[in-house]
């Protein structure tokens, strides 16, 4: 498993008291379980439902270049270039 900076130990100990967490095969509650070598962990990820995708703007746009693989844009200070969790619009995504 890569690292994923989001993710924290209290939110494993969750997961794993949860029972999403298996270790060769049989799931475990408890997050003080020792691991040995060879131990098979699996995690079994709660889905996530997807952001809803704000609406398309009208905005005047600044385009320096276009072609059918790259746009550049002037784009003014300011303004988002993707929706954040607390801005979802006004943005150029």
């Amino acid at each position: 498993m890569s690292y994923i900076p989001t993710l924290s130990r209290t939110r494993v100990q969750a997961w794993i008291e949860e029972g999403r967490v298996t270790v060769n095969g049989a799931a475990t509650r408890r997050p003080a379980d020792r691991l040995t070598i060879g131990d098979v962990v699996e995690l079994a990820f709660p889905e996530t439902p997807p952001l809803p995708t704000p609406p398309a703007q009208e905005m005047p746009l600044d385009v320096l270049y276009e072609d059918a693989h790259l746009l550049a844009l002037n784009k003014p200070p300011g303004l988002l270039v993707h929706p954040t969790p607390k801005e979802r619009a006004d943005t150029l995504w």
